[in-house]
């Protein structure tokens, strides 16, 4: 690796002030916004906690728009998808009741989860019409999803669009608002081949956000990239800076998709990924190797994937967790042992997970109960049990309706129906009544 190369260009200042001053950016608290219908700080509020994992049982560097594979034409919708479309739509009309006073980035999350799902559908415009009235960063975060989904269907103008509009906004936002807005732009840039562009606009960024942009030019590295790509990823991890640490994580996974086949280069980056973990905390232990065995099944290789998940599994089990969290690593695993070859096992965990929450329901908080069920429905979705995911997706909306507050009811309804358009669930007569008589009933207080 060259001191010139994009990847040391761009690292270089936040390995070394991570030298200086482990963690120093992660302890910060952002100020408030400039812009006075847009304040929201990074941290995730503890009502946003019923969201986790909404948009994706992958990696959290692949959420939202950037794991979409669909394409990005004006070809007639299908009858399943129009209706997909529909739940979605109806998702982002319950997102958008949120009033903005006091609520704003609350509201913006939850419409950004069905952008998310817009996207993942093949409908940039529907996206684009949903982003054009959000009212914080989050709206040129969404123009930025909607690009880099045109960059991978090969739609150079249209991607290039909207990466120009979500940086006309940059203005506007904190600097750690507009770090985010940047890498995410940047990402379309890697993908559209123009990598300088890509790396002026990551110069700088925060630990927290460096390895986004790496993790995706990982996914296009040679064979000669290779040695630099895991020396930086060695150099990450050899500051102790937990930021570094997941982005070093980020980059081995994409850099596994990319060499899965490389049986020499493949044990090295899970050498290095067993080393990182032990810097991390116990489910995003489970989520890596989660994640390389999703990427050994999808390579042909079920049996290494299985072993993979039965490493999952003993990393799941070393730690004690809290009832939420304990149904949401069983809802991954489960989806985990399916996409390794094991239906029989991947039901029986994922059976496990409802019972284990009906049994500690009364020790979760109301707001907290959605999301882990909404994970096990998804997970019987991949399975293909329409029935049983409707079922529980059914169970989470109920759940998601308890608390005397209409914001974390409708951010439940929002994220479930961002879900079950996602996994393609059709929710069926009784349950989509429900959802309309939850919609219905929003209102003060929030």
């Amino acid at each position: 690796m060259t001191a010139n190369s994009p990847l040391s260009r761009r690292s270089v200042t936040a390995c070394s002030f991570a030298i200086a001053t482990i963690c120093a950016l992660s302890a910060c608290s952002p100020q408030e916004s400039k812009a006075p219908v847009a304040a929201e700080g990074s941290n995730e509020s503890a009502a946003a906690n019923i969201a986790v994992n909404n948009a994706s049982t992958t990696n959290a560097s692949t959420t939202n728009a950037s794991t979409t594979s669909a394409s990005m034409t004006s070809a007639p919708l299908t009858a399943s998808t129009a209706r997909r479309i529909e739940i979605a739509r109806f998702g982002y009309d319950v997102a958008s009741m949120i009033p903005t006073e006091g609520n704003v980035r609350d509201q913006a999350k939850a419409q950004e989860w069905c952008v998310a799902a817009m996207i993942s559908l093949g409908d940039p415009r529907g996206a684009e019409e949903m982003a054009n009235s959000m009212r914080t960063w989050r709206r040129a975060a969404c123009y930025a999803d909607i690009g880099l989904a045109y960059a991978r269907a090969g739609e150079t103008a249209k991607a290039s669009e909207f990466a120009d509009r979500a940086l006309k906004s940059l203005p506007e936002w904190l600097d750690w608002q507009q770090e985010r807005i940047r890498v995410k732009v940047a990402q379309v840039y890697v993908v559209l081949g123009e990598s300088g562009r890509a790396d002026e606009l990551a110069m700088g960024v925060g630990e927290s956000e460096i390895g986004k942009v790496e993790a995706v030019e990982a996914t296009k590295a040679d064979e000669a990239e290779f040695d630099a790509r895991l020396a930086e990823i060695e150099a990450w991890l050899a500051t102790g800076n937990f930021d570094l640490a997941r982005n070093a994580l980020d980059v081995s996974e994409a850099l596994y998709g990319r060499f899965v086949k490389d049986s020499g280069r493949r044990a090295k980056i899970e050498d290095v990924v067993r080393r990182l973990n032990a810097k991390v905390p116990f489910d995003i232990r489970v989520s890596s190797l989660l994640e390389l065995a999703r990427t050994a099944s999808k390579s042909g290789d079920a049996a290494h994937a299985r072993e993979l998940v039965a490493e999952a599994k003993a990393e799941f089990a070393k730690a004690k967790w809290l009832p939420e969290d304990f149904v949401t690593q069983m809802a991954l695993l489960g989806t985990g042992e399916f996409e390794a070859g094991e239906p029989d096992a991947a039901r029986k965990t994922l059976d496990e997970a409802v019972v284990y929450f009906q049994t500690n329901r009364d020790s979760i908080v109301d707001i907290f109960r959605g999301a882990p069920l909404r994970l096990v429905a998804k997970g019987y979705a991949t399975l293909g049990d329409q029935a049983k995911a409707r079922e529980i997706f059914a169970l989470a909306i109920n759940e998601g309706a308890i608390n005397s507050n209409a914001r974390p009811r409708a951010e439940d309804l929002a994220a479930a129906s961002a879900d079950l358009a996602t996994m393609g669930v059709e929710p069926g007569e009784e349950l989509w009544a429900r959802m309309a008589e939850i919609r219905a009933g929003l209102r003060a207080p929030w």
